[in-house]
């Protein structure tokens, strides 16, 4: 599996190099990574305490359809890609090409969301409260990172696209 490169398993998947099996490797393994991250039990776990003021929920919501918004034009941005290209397969190349963006997001979120949760933590120190209107300016900047991240996965079409022209252009004459 290509983790990384998002060139070398674009050329591999044009050159028809991966087996049926490769490719729902890398359909299992964002969906194992997803259920790992405990998303969905944040959503099933009861609430104790005082109720959420109703900006708390506004915010979730805005950020919710916001996020909506960024999934079905990211989506729709790679699936016109892949239309350009010969408009077969689409889940197929989504699915494998978007692996490596996927991991490469992760390395690169996971010690910037680190560093930001020790700063917000000592802003909190300095001014309490400030944890809260940050959490919402993330749930409304979150959506434009997730789009960002489709607009890569489209560009990856775009390259695996020049790549499969590329090889019918250099295949031989058959006479």
């Amino acid at each position: 599996m290509r983790l990384w490169s998002s060139t070398l398993l674009e050329n591999e998947l044009a050159e028809g190099k991966l087996s049926e099996w490769e490719k729902v490797k890398y359909l299992l393994l964002p969906l194992i990574l997803g259920s790992l991250s405990g998303g969905p039990l944040h959503f099933l776990t009861p609430r104790y305490g005082p109720k959420q003021p109703s900006y708390e929920f506004l915010s979730c919501l805005f950020g919710g359809v916001l996020l909506a918004i960024a999934t079905f034009y990211g989506i729709r941005q790679g699936y016109r890609s892949n239309q350009k290209i010969d408009g077969q397969y689409f889940i197929e190349r989504f699915t494998v090409l978007s692996v490596p963006i996927f991991i490469r997001f992760a390395v690169f979120f996971t010690p910037a969301v680190f560093i930001l949760i020790c700063i917000v933590i000592m802003l909190d120190r300095v001014f309490p409260g400030i944890k809260g209107y940050i959490s919402h300016i993330l749930r409304i900047i979150f959506p434009f990172i997730l789009y960002w991240m489709y607009l890569m996965i489209s560009h990856s079409f775009e390259r695996f696209g020049e790549q499969l022209k590329s090889k019918a252009e250099g295949a031989a004459p058959e006479y």
